[in-house]
């Protein structure tokens, strides 16, 4: 595979505005202008339908709230809609139809539209959308999307789904900090992030350089789903079932790893929880074409579940948690982690994302900087001895690994350099699903645990010399 971070896709952003998705256009007006008694003449309805099979088996997940566009391609005009799959009813976004109040836009199961020819567009992003606030972008709780300037003309907009691209919300530390509360970022406070990086230039300004600095992001348990359809007539007077077939944009992926607990007579320990911080994500993806913008890429923080050693974990996995927490009075609790293997912990999680990039640039001097980079905090518990209190009992501390996985990424192939027929190259995800195993060495010792301070400690780690997993 072609090392992805030296491929620059350009990715030109404006604050165009879009308000011709909110409210109608004018349009021409011989058709569908002419009004009796102040109602549309030549109206008609369509109700929608959504049917999932053409997603992944993998991804089991379905949006709730989906965004609808229904944009007219000749005299255009744009009328947008929330609906609720669920529900299977909506309402109006921007200016109501003739004849339709403020107080009776909601759970409507047919919408009204001028007659004409249509492409109807659909997406998802979790939650409803805030148009009122600012009509050039549609902001989510994870996503902002924003029009093209490549891909669309201000004045007039024919909309499709290249036209949107869709930019993960982004995070301080501090931000997460307070959202994960249960989180062992805390303990690190904000030396947590040991992987700080720009993907501006060495020579470019500290303007420029901050404007393309690493940020975080939150994991997204809900795909994003998009979906077009052919023209279709929706004529006067018919109501016209429109069927919405989604498939995913981002790349749904397993991804799992082990960590292996070296313990002796003298000293055994339990792992209570597993974070990570994965860089390399790209912050920017097209909704049509799911081309993803590598030069600007993110840390994902992610909690892992920890699950049966023995088996390769999906989904579907079990999460294995103690019977019960150590106690400080109680001196016997090995049983309570009986559920745990006496020499490695395996970690899992499920992740919706754009893909990952690799470091293209991997050497000793910056092997732990940069894109495809693994943070692993790992809480632990171990029984011993503290001068604080003088005593002994059940001790908790947190220590991370680093461990750089561009021999992984290489391996798992999950972006493909993507050639279109007009020759416009772009980087995309190279399959729906990917199930990968991280083979890393990923060893937790006493001395890392326990250290000669109460400071936390922090492992380099190595990617394992030989990968034989399948992907």
């Amino acid at each position: 595979m072609k090392k992805i971070y030296s491929k620059a896709l350009c990715a030109v952003f404006s604050s165009c505005v879009l308000t011709s998705l909110f409210t109608s256009c004018e349009v021409n007006q011989d058709l569908c202008e002419k009004e009796e008694n102040g109602v549309h003449v030549h109206k008609s309805g369509v109700q929608f339908k959504y049917e999932w099979d053409k997603m992944p088996v993998a991804v089991t997940t379905r949006p709730v709230n989906t965004y609808i566009i229904a944009d007219r391609v000749i005299n255009t005009m744009s009328t947008s809609f929330m609906y609720n799959v669920v529900a299977e009813s909506g309402h109006y976004l921007g200016t109501l139809p003739d004849g339709i109040a403020e107080e009776d836009n909601h759970d409507i199961t047919k919408f009204e539209l001028p007659s004409g020819e249509y492409k109807f567009l659909t997406m998802s992003f979790n939650r409803t959308f805030e148009e009122k606030l600012d009509p050039s972008r549609i902001v989510t709780e994870d996503y902002v999307i924003t029009p093209n300037p490549l891909k669309s003309d201000e004045t007039q907009m024919n909309l499709r789904l290249g036209q949107f691209n869709a930019e993960h919300r982004t995070y301080t530390y501090d931000e997460l900090k307070d959202y994960y509360v249960d989180s062992p970022f805390g303990e690190f406070d904000g030396s947590v992030d040991n992987n700080p990086y720009t993907s501006a230039p060495d020579d470019a300004s500290e303007e420029e350089k901050e404007a393309k600095r690493a940020k975080f992001i939150r994991n997204i348990t809900e795909p994003v789903v998009v979906d077009s359809t052919t023209i279709r007539n929706i004529g006067t007077d018919e109501v016209t079932e429109v069927n919405f077939h989604p498939t995913t944009v981002t790349q749904n992926i397993d991804i799992y790893f082990d960590l292996k607990k070296k313990q002796t007579s003298n000293f055994q320990f339990f792992v209570s929880d597993v974070w990570c911080v994965l860089s390399g994500i790209p912050r920017k993806i097209n909704i049509g074409t799911g081309a993803v913008d590598i030069t600007q890429t993110d840390k994902l923080i992610f909690r892992t579940k920890l699950v049966d050693p023995t088996k390769v974990p999906d989904a579907n996995s079990e999460e294995l948690k103690p019977q019960g927490w150590p106690n400080d009075k109680i001196t016997d609790n090995i049983g309570r982690y009986d559920n745990q293997a006496e020499d490695r912990v395996r970690c899992y999680a499920n992740l919706n994302i754009p893909g990952i990039v690799e470091n293209s640039v991997y050497t000793d001097a910056n092997k732990y900087a940069g894109p495809g980079v693994l943070q692993i905090i790992v809480k632990v518990l171990y029984y011993g001895y503290s001068a604080d209190d003088n005593n002994w009992g059940w001790r908790s501390r947190t220590v991370m690994g680093r461990v750089n996985l561009h021999k992984n990424i290489e391996k798992a192939q999950l972006l493909e350099l993507y050639n279109e027929k007009r020759g416009v190259e772009y980087w995309r995800k190279a399959q729906d699903y990917k199930s990968v195993h991280l083979a890393i060495d990923a060893t937790l010792t006493q001395s890392l645990i326990t250290g000669a301070d109460e400071s936390p400690r922090v492992a380099n780690w190595e990617e394992e010399q030989h990968i034989e997993q399948e992907y």
